[in-house]
């Protein structure tokens, strides 16, 4: 339908009072809960799918050299990659990417998020880093982007269109948990929309998952406090100056971190020094933690929530 002609049908709305107006949206609103249910069953039942072993080495052209796709993984748990089309022969290059890969891009969350949850989002196309480099660069995206050199986007579905495919790791085994593509990436971008694709999902405590694994349940890190200092140096490059930690739950505590070998030192606005220990880190219980990136003029702009956090979640 063109533009005028939804005007036209808009005009013709009723014009109705603040009364009528709310039992209106409370009527739909009954109907948006029903989705809201819906959405997080079909969640669930992702979260149930069977794993398929990925039994072939795959090699990816990287900002640092080769990689597998193991290494795409970054140390963490889970694995999302997106393939988007940029790359000799799709129409803009090389310019720019695809349309609709380039406005996805641009809807993607910050990344720190979805690694505070133990999963690494991931782009990959053909191009060559150089090109990537430099389409990154001026388009301000700051994802991970790799270059196929192999039969990946064959063998995974997207080689003649772009799609989401969710990986997880046990060890140095790797598998494939979901995929999606066409109209399924359209909600992609959001934090919450890419861990409802994971075989871990959002890791909340209300999630129905297998096992009851929400609240980070099962494979967690042999010290659970590895998480707080494996989210402080992989955002500490992105801060102009070092993160912060702002605790909610007690308003005087706003303080700056910086990692200290085995320990997190921990420094106090009034400036006296602490370290608290890894060992220490489970005891601080269950609270709502933020990380923040300093800005001129003594403003904080949030960078991570760090609720869910295993060590947070003793």
């Amino acid at each position: 339908m063109k533009l005028k002609e939804m005007e036209r049908e808009m005009n013709r709305s009723r014009i109705v009072s603040p009364q009528e107006w709310e039992a209106a949206r409370q009527q739909l609103l009954v109907k948006e809960k029903e989705l809201t249910r819906a959405r997080d069953a079909l969640a669930a039942e992702r979260r149930r799918m069977p794993w398929l072993a990925v039994e072939k080495n795959y090699e990816f052209d990287g900002p640092k050299g080769k990689e597998n796709l193991l290494d795409l993984f970054d140390g963490r748990r889970q694995l999302i990659v997106y393939r988007a089309f940029f790359e000799p022969g799709v129409k803009g290059w090389p310019e720019h990417a695809c349309i609709g890969c380039s406005m996805l891009a641009d809807q993607v969350a910050h990344p720190a998020h979805l690694n505070a949850r133990d999963t690494t989002l991931a782009f990959v196309s053909r191009a060559p880093q150089t090109d990537i480099a430099r389409l990154k660069a001026r388009m301000g995206w700051e994802m991970p982007w790799y270059t196929i050199t192999d039969s990946f986007d064959a063998d995974f579905g997207v080689d003649e269109w772009h799609g989401t495919n969710a990986f997880i790791r046990d060890g140095n085994n790797v598998f494939r948990t979901y995929f999606i593509n066409n109209r399924g990436d359209e909600q992609m971008g959001s934090t919450w929309n890419y861990l409802d694709i994971t075989a871990l999902g959002r890791q909340e405590e209300w999630e129905d998952s297998p096992g009851g694994m929400g609240g980070f349940a099962g494979g967690l890190p042999p010290d659970p406090a590895v998480r707080v200092v494996d989210l402080a140096r992989r955002t500490k490059p992105l801060l102009e100056t070092e993160p912060v930690i702002y605790d909610r739950n007690n308003h005087t505590l706003l303080r700056r971190m910086r990692l200290w070998r085995d320990s997190l030192r921990i420094h106090s606005r009034t400036g006296d020094d602490a370290s608290l220990s890894l060992s220490r880190l489970p005891a601080i219980q269950r609270r709502s933690v933020f990380v923040f990136r300093h800005r001129a003029g003594g403003s904080f702009q949030a960078l991570a929530w760090l609720t869910a956090f295993p060590c947070l979640a003793q």
